[in-house]
């Protein structure tokens, strides 16, 4: 059995699992962690084969040979996988399914040019089929240091990514090689797997937790934590990714991570400084106003569909809450609160006319008689009349021997 497979395997269905219901509770559309997942797959596999290649070409002297097919031996499996080209591609998967209508508006335009047909007109998703790449990296990088920290346990089946040799062995710090002399080495894939774990306990409080953040937070903390791990981890290793140009690239890509997720930070702070608002980072949820930088754009800003308290506050039959299960745009949101109000005001109404009703009740005969009479009049009060319109009521009006006006 192929564990290094099996284990990567694993991470995703359970990243890909836990994301479904972390964002549907958040009220991202239904189908989005499965686009991603979709998307991001393919071209992080594709961007961690391509990287793996394009350092190590001596080892692949055809075209077949990047696809797993040997001159000789036929397929042999995609051996040969490097991670920093898997967030790559994933990344770049983002960007394109976060442009997708535009890609595929692209395609349908050069096909009418080709074929002479009219061209085709833009058809936009509504909003509430939507998200942008910012609040989908935030929600995948999240789950993917869960999965690399998984997945670096395949590291171990196929002895990869140890360290240094060392005269004491004491599993898992440090692991036996069968293809070393020595004794055991440093079991790096260990402490890396051990450090994205407690990355991903960070990267969910903070995505989770009351104190919210900008969409692209998320991102920029994963790339200095995940950067960080491995400017200090790669000097030590030892297994044959780390021998020539291999290890100063890997060093070198992870310290523009943790510049990237710096500059993303920085970048939102002078942004709120310049336009004279509150930077949007660590915030109290039940603080957030329109004051805070980005705070508009973030889905923070709309209801949360998902949540049971929303049901109870707005005080919604089960009809309209069921029709508002497919999530929510801006127009949405007015729509869903103007129902609310509507409601509570019929309610208020329902309530005065029991009181009035009661009231009534509870007097005499010649008591309800009199209210009766007083009543027929309300309507005309409530209307609205101004003073010209007094005036001309009463001059063309009779008063009868009780006191009331009427008109002929």
């Amino acid at each position: 059995m192929n564990w290094y497979g099996a284990l990567i395997g694993i991470g995703m269905l359970v990243c890909v699992v836990w994301a479904y219901f972390i964002a549907k509770k958040r009220g991202y559309y239904k189908d989005m962690v499965f686009d991603m997942a979709f998307v991001g797959i393919l071209f992080g596999i594709f961007g961690a084969r391509l990287y793996y290649v394009l350092f190590n070409l001596d080892q692949f002297p055809t075209f077949g040979s990047f696809f797993g097919f040997h001159p000789t031996r036929g397929f042999t499996g995609l051996a040969g996988l490097a991670i920093f080209g898997g967030i790559i591609g994933a990344l770049l998967g983002g960007v394109m399914l976060h442009f997708r209508e535009h890609i595929a508006h692209g395609f349908k335009v050069l096909w009418s040019k080709i074929s002479g047909t009219p061209k085709p007109p833009f058809k936009r998703k509504p909003e509430k089929e939507k998200a942008t790449f910012l609040q989908m990296a935030d929600l995948a990088l999240m789950f993917m240091i869960l999965g690399q920290a998984i997945g670096r346990w395949g590291n171990f089946t196929n002895q990869e990514l140890y360290g240094s040799p060392t005269t004491w062995h004491f599993f898992p710090l440090t692991v036996r090689i069968d293809a070393s002399s020595h004794y055991a080495h440093l079991a790096l894939f260990f402490y890396e797997s051990m450090w994205n774990l407690v990355g991903f306990g960070v990267l969910y409080f903070l995505y989770q937790g009351r104190r919210k953040s900008f969409d692209g937070f998320i991102l920029s903390v994963y790339l200095i934590w995940y950067g960080t791990g491995r400017v200090v981890l790669e000097p030590l290793r030892m297994d044959q990714f780390r021998m020539g140009a291999n290890s100063v690239l890997n060093i070198v890509v992870a310290a523009l991570a943790i510049v990237v997720g710096l500059v993303i930070i920085i970048h939102h702070l002078y942004k709120a400084r310049t336009k004279g608002m509150k930077p949007f980072i660590f915030v109290d949820q039940g603080m957030l106003t329109e004051k805070y930088l980005n705070y508009r754009q973030s889905i923070l800003h709309h209801p949360n569909i998902y949540e049971p308290k929303a049901k109870r506050a707005a005080n919604l039959d089960d009809e309209f809450y069921a029709e508002a299960d497919d999530g929510f745009s801006q127009e949405d949101a007015e729509e869903f609160y103007n129902k609310a109000d509507e409601n509570k005001k019929t309610e208020e109404i329902l309530e005065k006319k029991v009181e009035t009703s009661i009231e009534d009740a509870s007097l005499d005969p010649p008591a309800q008689e009199e209210q009766k009479k007083e009543t027929k009049q309300k309507p005309v009060e409530e209307e609205g009349f101004t003073q010209e319109d007094a005036e001309e009521f009463f001059k063309n009006s009779k008063q009868d021997d009780d006191g009331f006006y009427s008109t002929d």
